[in-house]
């Protein structure tokens, strides 16, 4: 595997990159520049064009301007009706500009030779144990791979890169290549719409300045082959943007989930959509049993709107401590969601609920171990750090707070929570937990936002983090002493997991055994890329949360997003995607991108059914 391999998606040329010594001069001269333009280089970008106030009828109000809110509004708008998107935030985009923004599809145009919907369903059934409603999984299936092709005709791509396998390749059924990323784009194409595009997670920024994509973090983060020549080409795409620079600090580079927001907000634009920021969804209104109008806030003001049908797409609860209190299996805190600076505290959810909607999944999130720094988010907030593969390389392993390993490493960050959960609430002794790990390790892996020690020297890691969520020690039983582990115990855990490695046998857990875990490991490290030694002294230990991408239950929804009442029948008028309503995976996360893909298949299946009707 190569580093232009990786870099497939990417939306610059391999032959186009300079020397190193120009670079550095280009980038000294420009950083110079914008020193001395101040903080509002970062905000002169034009504003655009203000929104008029919201009219008193649209056919269609959706509320939420993620990934499945938007599609929505657009396929409305394509089938000749009147629509307007809400948002309650001041910056557009949800959680999908803060995320990946992959997407799962099965028979997508790169495996189709490969792929069928009986595969697909196959593996769909083995995933959930056949415990979910299998028309819902059906419908998915049968309209991922078209809505993908409405997105190309929207001018939004995606790629299958280097084909990367389903989370459970050891499953009947399983398939490399489902899963496929956004391609890059530029952002000049938003004009003034850029400055209200939601900022991505800080991990998807180096040093907080250069747009990511899986593939560069990826070659960087672990020097892969063509490594120099990745960073060059990221440097210098950068700063020799020099018109650009002067309007603002951030990226041009639309990368992950906000390359996906912009390629449909740029769509939305072309349409003449309304997207009205800072105005929250705050009311249902029936005529009979049929949801007829909204009421929103715009502006202080309360405004009635009258609509023929409303789609909920503004996310789940994870912002809200009291629903994760009332529903959550074990108790978590908002901090630790790695949806930082969302505003999804269940709104649409307790309106579905307010007329009588069904629930489902509500125990549930979309669970990832996360390292919660106490510094170096915007404006100097903590910031949660999702462990998705940095626990899955060769030299580490997770310990309970009795000093045992309680789950396999290398499984999907979705599987690895849900091994907290179990641990916790077996011992009491989770959540948090610790990952340790060795100047090996250090040296050349990520651990969150612990970048490797060839680009953040201990030297140069934040002070505050220090005996706080990164600790440090010369040996094992001084390491256990700092972080109030039974030394005995991580001795004999380490001393037994080293022992192991010398085969590449984890008797314990299968560490390394699937297609997948072999292909989010080191394929350097032999003999099991997924397991290694940890040998090499000082040693290291970074505690390690329970945090989510978000909250999966939701309201109830048919295969068409209708949702549901208590007793099974449609609620007229009203719809639901995406974390708003219930994940039609349950518990289950069968791979990379099945929140993103759902979200906006069924905002596209729900304006099909409110114009059909």
């Amino acid at each position: 595997m190569t580093s232009d391999d990786l870099l497939d998606g990417s939306s610059h040329s391999a032959n186009r990159y300079p020397s190193y010594r120009r670079i550095i001069f280009l980038t000294i001269g420009q950083m110079c520049l914008l020193a001395g333009m101040g903080e509002n280089a970062s905000y002169s970008v034009a504003a655009g064009n203000v929104q008029a106030e919201p009219a008193d009828y649209y056919d269609v109000v959706v509320a939420g301007s993620g990934a499945g809110g938007m599609l929505a509004a657009i396929r409305a708008h394509d089938l000749g009706l009147s629509v307007a998107l809400v948002e309650k935030a001041a910056v557009y985009g949800g959680t999908t500009a803060a995320s990946a923004g992959g997407i799962w599809v099965p028979m997508n145009n790169s495996i189709a030779d490969k792929d069928s919907n009986a595969l697909a369903m196959t593996y769909l059934r083995a995933v959930t144990q056949e415990k979910l409603r299998d028309n819902m999984l059906q419908t998915y299936v049968a309209n991922a791979r078209p809505v993908t092709d409405y997105l190309a005709g929207l001018d939004v791509h995606f790629s299958a890169g280097i084909g990367y396998p389903d989370y459970f390749s050891e499953l009947p059924g399983a398939l490399r290549g489902r899963s496929m990323l956004p391609l890059d784009r530029d952002g000049g194409m938003l004009g003034g719409h850029f400055k209200t595009l939601r900022d991505g997670h800080p991990s998807t920024l180096l040093l907080g300045r250069y747009a990511l994509n899986p593939g560069i973090a990826a070659v960087l983060g672990a020097r892969l082959p063509g490594w120099k020549k990745a960073l060059a080409r990221l440097l210098w795409d950068y700063w020799s943007d020099v018109r650009w620079r002067f309007k603002t600090a951030k990226d041009r580079r639309l990368t992950m989930g906000r390359s996906v927001i912009g390629g449909l907000r740029k769509a939305m634009a072309d349409r003449g959509i309304p997207l009205f920021l800072n105005t929250p969804l705050i009311g249902l209104d029936r005529d009979g049993d049929r949801i007829a109008a909204v009421r929103i806030k715009r502006n202080g003001k309360i405004v009635r709107v009258k609509v023929r049908g409303v789609i909920l797409a503004s996310g789940g609860f994870e912002k809200s401590q009291p629903m994760r209190d009332r529903f959550l299996v074990v108790s978590t805190q908002t901090g630790d969601s790695a949806a930082l600076d969302a505003p999804n505290t269940g709104d649409a959810i307790s309106l579905g609920e307010d007329v009588s909607a069904a629930m489902e999944h509500m125990g549930h999130a979309w669970w990832c171990p996360v390292m919660v720094t106490p510094s170096g988010g915007r404006n100097g907030k903590p910031v949660s750090h999702p462990l998705f593969f940095d626990r899955a390389k060769p030299g580490t392993i997770s310990v309970n707070r009795l000093g045992h390993r309680f789950v396999n490493e290398s499984v999907s960050y979705d599987l690895f929570g849900y091994g907290m959960v179990a641990d916790q609430l077996a011992t009491g002794a989770n959540n948090p937990c610790w990952m340790i790990f060795d100047s090996r390790f250090r040296g050349k892996y990520p651990a969150g936002g612990l970048l490797p020690s060839w680009a953040m020297p201990d030297r140069a890691v934040p002070g505050a983090w220090w005996d706080n969520v990164v600790f440090r020690a010369d040996d094992l039983v001084a390491l256990a002493g700092k972080i109030g582990v039974p030394a005995k115990q991580l001795c004999e855990t380490v001393s037994s997991v080293n022992r192991q490695a010398e085969t590449g046998v984890d008797d314990a857990f299968g560490r390394g055994q699937t297609g997948f875990e072999r292909a989010i490991g080191d394929p350097s490290v032999r003999p099991n890329p997924s397991f290694g030694p940890i040998d090499k002294p000082p040693y290291y230990a970074i505690r390690v949360s329970l945090g989510d991408l978000g909250t999966r239950g939701g309201l109830k929804i048919d295969e068409d997003g209708a949702v549901l009442d208590q007793a099974g029948q449609r609620i007229p008028g009203l719809y639901a995607t995406g974390d708003a309503s219930a994940s039609i995976f349950g518990d289950t996360y069968p791979g990379g991108g099945c929140a993103i893909g759902p979200a906006m298949v069924f905002g596209y299946l729900a304006a099909s059914e409110i114009a059909a009707r």
